[in-house]
């Protein structure tokens, strides 16, 4: 079971602008309370999306020049990259059924059968 794996400024070409599936990249830094319910919000749904979308982390504050690449400003930020292309982006908390629905609007030929 592949998870929800952590990036940094060495894998996240490779891992997400190099994947042949759609990555959704979570930037969140450890003392931020919504990244950590953010997290768990992922975990649960990285299990229904498995095989049509991958998810990782960044911690924003250990790899500072991924943040700044990508305009992330606050956290927790979600951005969507497909074909080595950031998509959509989301500052804060996304509930459970507002995820899949920005992800499915945003990807709606890879989620239609998601969760």
């Amino acid at each position: 079971m592949p998870g929800i794996r952590r990036v940094n400024e060495e894998t996240f070409d490779e891992e997400v602008m190099k994947s042949n599936i759609p990555t959704l990249v979570d930037f969140w830094t450890p003392q931020c309370v919504p990244c950590r319910s953010l997290s768990v919000i992922l975990e649960k749904f990285s299990q229904t999306v498995e095989g049509k979308l991958k998810i990782v982390k960044v911690n924003a504050e250990e790899c500072a020049m991924l943040a700044s690449r990508f305009g992330v400003l606050g956290v927790p930020t979600i951005m969507l990259f497909r074909n080595g292309k950031a998509v959509a982006t989301k500052t804060g908390v996304l509930l459970p059924h507002e995820l899949r629905r920005w992800v499915g609007s945003c990807l709606p030929e890879h989620l239609n059968q998601a969760g």
